[in-house]
């Protein structure tokens, strides 16, 4: 529990925080601009999909993330252990 209180960990948070928001806002943007370019009838299917589709990016890129981090401490756990 004390990495709650571990100012570095707040920091990089916060940092996390606002890369997401610039990176959801900056999708807003370019979904809204290239949909606009389509015919009226489908500017709010592509609106949706292209948010839905950014999303299950972001989420499919924190898995791999998460699995890869996983996997760089069982590979340092077996490096360090003696066979």
């Amino acid at each position: 529990m004390e990495w709650i209180a571990d100012p570095s960990i707040w920091a990089g948070l916060i940092t996390l925080v606002v890369i997401e928001l610039v990176l959801g806002i900056d999708n807003l943007v370019f979904i809204a601009i290239l949909a606009e370019k389509l015919p009226p009838a489908q500017r709010d299917r592509a609106r949706v999909t292209g948010l839905l589709l950014a999303m299950v990016m972001r989420l499919l890129l924190l898995a791999s993330i998460s699995w890869l981090v996983h996997a760089n401490q069982t590979a340092h756990d077996l490096a360090r252990s003696e066979l």
